[in-house]
């Protein structure tokens, strides 16, 4: 069994990631993540500036995108790649895909 792990940038991409997955028969889980760069980036606390401010106060201090997770037997890998890569084709600088062995897995 696999644990695949895909983080994508875009959330349009991703959504439709996660439903030509769902479509393929395919479930996981899906979770709120955020780069070390994006938080780094604004760990400091600025005052608002007052021209172009309005931006900075509707928004979190840091954006967050979506991780999926999915545990996968083996067989069913290929396919599970090939969807997302239907909607990404390179992950370049657009997230990231891979897959871990897991050798345990209990609740399913």
């Amino acid at each position: 069994m696999y644990l695949l792990w895909v983080n994508i940038k875009d959330d349009f991409m991703f959504e439709k990631t996660v439903r030509l997955l769902n479509e393929a028969g395919f479930n996981g889980m899906v979770l709120p993540s955020t780069s070390i760069h994006n938080v780094m980036s604004h760990a400091s606390v600025e005052p608002i500036p007052f021209f172009g401010g309005f931006n900075k106060l509707k928004r979190r201090p840091f954006d967050t995108g979506h991780t999926l997770i999915m545990l996968l037997e083996p067989e069913r890998m290929e396919l599970a790649k090939e969807k997302v890569r239907e909607v990404v084709a390179d992950m370049k600088h657009k997230g990231v895909m891979f897959a871990i062995p897991v050798e345990f897995c209990e609740g399913l």
